[in-house]
């Protein structure tokens, strides 16, 4: 019985160390991320990737290519943002755009910060001045155009006058409505105290991680494009106005002409739960437009805005996505 008892322990040994080798083999596999790199794999998970398998790493935008296809089998292919150059801001402390290209190989947008006071776009077609209060923008100038942004005591953007130069007529105001959270569920516009044209949001239940994917897009009736310029919203210039899941339609009906049109949205997002492909059905009475939009992501060490805003504790979104 004693022989049979050591033997037995030194079978428990063996086996228990033999366990704890395979373990350290196998993590000593991974390797550290570097501080900067793209992102392309991953690009066949769909919308029902679990939430605990989500990463916590996180990810600015690196490239967005639209492919639209019309009635005539015709196809358009457009790249709507690419070869963008980020730089940790040392005011912020966060990642922040500088420029990037869109359309053509030449420059197309460039950042000039000079917070918590102004920002500054030089793009190829214009010059945007923003002046900023509480690092929320409440003044532009583009030209002899000028806007002013009102918010509302969660610091989401409500209201949008603008004019040019100082006529009292063609004022154009967009009001925007939210749910009890920082969805954006209705908007406005009203030229002249008239009312010019109207849109309803329906969400998913998809936590976005970014700003709407739609702001990207310059078609008719998208209004996620009047939500500020589309950099200047990701950087967190126009407050809580990011909605906290992916949008699944939008309707929008133009008073003016009497026109309806709806956009239906599909997506298609990575393990590390960012959008890759997002599929737009755009029902017109004439036609029906398809697009399809492609989005590369870079992993960044340092935080931009946005992954504070859908991942960070002090974030006024957690309570909400936790």
């Amino acid at each position: 019985m004693k022989l049979i008892n050591k033997t037995s322990i030194l079978v428990l040994c063996i086996s228990f160390l033999a366990a704890f080798s395979l373990i350290s083999c196998g993590e000593s596999g991974n390797n550290p991320p570097s501080e900067l790199e793209e992102d392309n794999s991953n690009n066949n998970q769909g919308l029902d990737e679990s939430e605990d398998e989500v990463s916590n790493d996180n990810y600015v935008l690196h490239s967005v290519v639209e492919t639209t296809r019309i009635s005539t089998g015709e196809t358009v292919v457009t790249k709507n943002f690419y070869n963008p150059v980020y730089e940790v801001s040392t005011w912020s402390g966060r990642t922040m755009l500088k420029s990037y290209d869109k359309y053509t190989e030449s420059p197309y947008s460039q950042f000039q910060y000079a917070l918590p006071d102004a920002v500054t776009i030089y793009s190829s077609s214009f010059t945007m001045e923003c002046s900023l209060n509480s690092a929320s923008i409440v003044m532009a100038k583009i030209g002899r155009e000028k806007y002013v942004y009102e918010y509302d005591t969660k610091n989401r953007l409500i209201k949008i006058t603008s004019q040019y130069g100082d006529l009292d007529h063609d004022i154009h105001i967009r009001e925007f409505k939210y749910d009890s959270t920082f969805n954006l569920i209705g908007y406005k516009l009203f030229i002249d105290n008239t009312l010019a044209e109207e849109a309803e949001i329906e969400y998913s239940t998809v936590v976005a991680r970014t700003i709407p994917l739609q702001c990207y897009d310059s078609s008719y009736g998208n209004i996620f494009s009047y939500l500020g310029d589309a950099d200047l919203l990701a950087m967190g210039f126009f407050g809580n106005s990011i909605p906290l899941y992916l949008v699944k339609r939008i309707l929008f009906k133009d008073y003016s002409t009497d026109i309806e049109n709806e956009k239906v949205f599909e997506y298609e997002v990575n393990q590390q739960g960012y959008v890759v492909e997002m599929v737009m059905m755009d029902y017109r009475v004439t036609q029906t437009f398809i697009s399809t939009w492609k989005f590369e992501w870079e992993k960044v060490l340092t935080p931009s805005y946005v992954n504070w805003l859908f991942s960070d504790i002090t974030s006024p979104y957690y309570r909400y996505l936790n």
